[in-house]
């Protein structure tokens, strides 16, 4: 009975030693990642500083690398969080560089990972993505990160075709002379920028002219038009317009 009562140890003992620390289990990342919402940005500006929420559901201090997602063109530039040793204080790390490595979130602590995207060589209509992705031995998949879309436009230009009641007006507290009306060009939404117009807004010029509308209207797309009224509010006498 002995040789099988060895054989069962020897069994027990080689169940033991696989298990041991160098095949351990990876486990869930503690920090998780909130991306911002996407934005638009005028062609050759920059899209300014990109912020992501990283939450750390752990109470011991946690040290982790960031790196930018495939694809993603700009660098890191610093991970801010209340000082929790400071208490009504601010811990500020600058990226020692991109990717970083050694990024630390304090323990039970919050806080803002800035990044800024390159968008150099970017062209009008076009819509990129700048993401984050933070990693450490030992996190199992899939790994905390987060995105934001860049769409990048160009400012749109209004044009005006001027439709005047031509001859002789009664002057008075406001006397119309017919209609202005804007068209927004062809560019679509993704290409240029969003113009408002205000319901109920109007412009007062020095020599007399005003323009108003009584609807509210966004040029936002393709072939579209909206009328803005125009109307005198000057002296009497002639006049060109």
């Amino acid at each position: 009975m002995k040789p099988t009562c060895w054989i069962s140890f020897s069994l027990c003992l080689a169940v033991l030693v696989s298990s041991g620390p160098g095949n351990a289990l990876a486990e869930a990342s503690p920090v998780t990642v909130m991306s911002p919402d996407a934005i638009r940005v005028v062609e050759t500006y920059s899209a300014g500083d990109l912020n992501f929420g990283l939450a750390l559901d752990s109470i011991a201090d946690t040290t982790f690398d960031i790196a930018l997602t495939p694809g993603s063109v700009g660098s890191l530039l610093k991970l801010t969080q209340s000082d929790i040793n400071a208490p009504g204080g601010t811990r500020v790390d600058f990226a020692p560089a991109t990717p970083w490595t050694g990024a630390q979130i304090l323990g039970g602590n919050s806080a803002v990972l800035v990044g800024q995207a390159n968008l150099t060589g970017v062209t009008a209509g076009s819509t990129v993505s700048f993401g984050v992705e933070l990693s450490k031995t030992g996190w199992d998949a899939p790994l905390p990160s987060g995105s934001v879309d860049i769409n990048v436009v160009a400012n749109r230009q209004l044009t005006g075709n001027f439709s005047v009641d031509a001859g002789r007006h009664m002057v008075g507290p406001q006397t119309s002379l017919g209609n202005l009306t804007l068209n927004g060009g062809s560019a679509t939404d993704t290409g240029a920028t969003r113009i408002s117009v205000h319901a109920n807004g109007a412009a007062q010029f020095a020599n007399g002219l005003r323009l108003s509308s009584s609807t509210a209207h966004t040029f936002n797309g393709a072939d579209q038009t909206h009328d803005i009224a125009v109307s005198y509010t000057g002296p009497t006498g002639n006049y060109s317009v």
